[in-house]
């Protein structure tokens, strides 16, 4: 896993930048697969066309399905699938690893705070997801919300979920970018993401973009997490 302090310092000592190729290769991408996305996919989707039969394919979340397969108006039936792999005869920077979920699979992702370090309370947050994440609580709480699925050995798994678990054996993604903006800069980098979607953009321009974005989160989350800067 990538932490703050991390980003933070690659980006300040250019050891990643927006404008590198294999982000910009990433970028290019985009377009192309638009062509397979619904008519105005500039703004958010009408919620339930994927549930009213109107589109062929959704991305959404785990925690969507319990909704979805309990829907009295649906009349089909429901699966799952990996996204198209980018081989290297799409890219030059493919690895061949399948595609990896993004975020997390399951509602057990359990942190210590910086305000539980501040407040001295990380004794009693330990505890607590110690106590969590034995495996008949964790069945518990996933028999309950049928949400999610667990990520602790000996959970069970609702069996709307079971078709993700395969999906989940490629693990999580673990570098996420734009969970390291401010609100602020997740909605100017979609702001400006969308000019690129509607040709307003080049790669390039783009790419510029979201380099400025990336450098401002960095000198902000250094500034506010106080990054010992003299140890990069």
């Amino acid at each position: 896993m990538i932490s703050a302090e991390e980003f933070a310092r690659a980006v300040k000592k250019k050891i990643i930048s927006a404008t590198d190729p294999e982000h910009k290769a990433v970028l290019a991408l985009y377009p192309e697969w638009s062509q397979y996305w619904q008519k105005g996919f500039l703004v958010e989707p009408t919620p339930g066309l994927f549930a009213q039969g109107k589109v062929a394919m959704w991305w959404g979340g785990i925690w969507e399905m319990a909704n979805l397969m309990a829907d009295p108006l649906r009349k089909f039936e429901v699966g799952t699938f990996y996204c198209p792999q980018i081989t290297t005869a799409t890219s030059q920077y493919s690895t061949g690893v399948p595609m990896r979920m993004i975020g997390g699979a399951s509602g057990e992702q359990w942190a210590i705070t910086k305000t539980a370090m501040d407040k001295k309370t990380v004794d009693m947050c330990i505890d607590w997801i110690q106590f969590l994440t034995v495996p008949d609580n964790v069945n518990s709480m996933v028999a309950e919300a049928k949400t999610t699925a667990p990520l602790i050995k000996g959970g069970s798994v609702d069996e709307a979920l079971k078709p993700f678990m395969a999906e989940a054996d490629a693990g999580v993604s673990p570098f996420v970018i734009e969970r390291l903006f401010s609100t602020q800069q997740r909605e100017q980098w979609f702001r400006e993401f969308q000019l690129f979607m509607s040709g307003k953009y080049t790669v390039d321009s783009f790419a510029d973009k979201t380099q400025e974005i990336w450098m401002a989160a960095a000198d902000e989350l250094t500034t506010k997490q106080k990054f010992d800067t003299s140890k990069w």
